[in-house]
């Protein structure tokens, strides 16, 4: 959301469990070493720490079968994780009471405002400067209920049970994993979609991509038209664009064979997997013919940046998703030198970037695409968002 005004009301309107007609998203916040050093990176304006967008997308216990197990970690991010589990443990009080007059942690029984009133307390212990939303947001997760359930029936008791799946989830907030993949789920362009650690956590900030690609179509009035996501990961953009217009047709490719398992559920959570065809491989290669129109988020974060990221990124977040290269514009690169064959006509490239990329990608265009027209769109933060790179008819 990068500060921006109308962005924030939309958080706010979320958070007090209202739906809105335009889309959800939440504050970018720069890591606190970037901004010690007085740095600017992509990921100040693309990666906002995640607030889970479940005012309108609640839980759906049937996804637990998709969830796989954690990933494997190295020995050093084991312990790193393991010594960060025992200190939240102990920060949050999750455990018996060590006397009867011990308010400081659960002791089974509570209202569900007092449970509620306990997790804020305990993720603001942490530092979390959201930690009222966010200890919300949990607990609708662990009781499955709504905001408007949170603050209508505060005095009843909380069983045993979601008492324990409540402090699971402050636990693994205290680590600094991500709401989204607590919860396993995330909201982008107004649809639900399930996320794990197999794929990037759609960002608001992705939305602007899609709402071009739209503006795009409605100007052509093309009949069918044919789209390539590249990079889909969780399949937002190729969901999202598939459920706003019925006509198009789109292929979705990733190198990730387990990026296309999630994407593929949430096609057919949406009802729309029968005009999305998946497919595994390195970027435009595997599309059988071409396009209309290429959409892609790609890795655009310069590899050094990666160790300065904030922890809910850097330890969970799959770097292959982030890793662009010495300058971020590696993989950016890669697409545009595929892109001349893959495309129609008339053809257009649509690319989300990095706020001090544009130089450099419509450099990168006009080497591996000349002649083609190159333009750039900017945010609601008044800040360079997204490249649109057109072939001639």
């Amino acid at each position: 959301m990068s500060g921006d005004p109308s962005r924030q009301s939309r958080q706010l309107t979320a958070a007090r469990g209202q739906r809105p007609n335009s889309r959800v998203g939440f504050e970018t916040r720069p890591h606190a070493a970037t901004a010690r050093h007085g740095l600017a990176h992509p990921l100040d304006q693309r990666l906002p720490i995640d607030h889970g967008g479940l005012a309108t997308c609640h839980s759906e216990r049937s996804e637990e079968s998709l969830r796989p197990e954690q990933p494997q970690e190295s020995n050093g991010s084991v312990e790193i994780l393991r010594l960060r589990s025992i200190a939240a443990s102990r920060s949050l009080g999750c455990g018996p009471a060590r006397a009867q007059n011990d308010t400081s942690r659960v002791q089974g029984g509570e209202k569900l405002s007092q449970l509620l009133r306990w997790g804020r307390t305990r993720l603001a212990r942490l530092g979390l400067e959201e930690a009222p939303l966010e200890a919300e947001v949990l607990l609708m997760d662990a009781l499955n209920v709504s905001r408007d359930y949170l603050f209508t029936h505060g005095d009843e008791p909380v069983g045993a049970k979601a008492t324990r799946e409540y402090c699971a989830h402050l636990e693994r907030r205290g680590r600094r994993e991500p709401l989204a993949y607590i919860t396993g789920h995330k909201e982008f362009f107004g649809l639900c979609f399930h996320v794990d650690r197999r794929v990037l956590i759609p960002r608001p900030e992705t939305e602007l991509l899609v709402e071009e690609c739209l503006r795009l179509l409605q100007l052509s009035g093309a009949h069918t038209p044919v789209l390539a996501d590249v990079g889909t990961g969780s399949g937002a953009i190729a969901v999202a664009l598939a459920a706003s217009r019925s006509e198009v047709m789109v292929y979705a490719t990733d190198n990730s064979q387990e990026a296309l398992q999630v994407a593929s559920f949430n096609a057919a959570r949406q009802s729309v997997q029968e005009r999305i065809t998946f497919l595994q491989g390195s970027l435009l290669a595997p599309l059988p013919e071409p396009v209309d129109m290429v959409l892609a988020n790609l890795p655009y974060v310069p590899t050094d940046i990666l160790a300065t990221l904030q922890p809910e990124i850097a330890d969970y977040e799959p770097l292959a998703a982030l890793d662009g290269g010495r300058d971020g514009l590696a993989v950016i690169r890669g697409l545009l030198s595929q892109a001349p064959t893959r495309l129609r006509p008339g053809g257009r490239v649509l690319l989300e970037i990095g706020a001090d990329q544009a130089v450099g990608v419509m450099q990168a265009a006009s080497e591996r695409m000349p002649g083609a027209g190159v333009r750039v769109v900017k945010d609601l933060a008044g800040l360079d968002r997204v490249v649109v790179i057109e072939l001639a008819a």
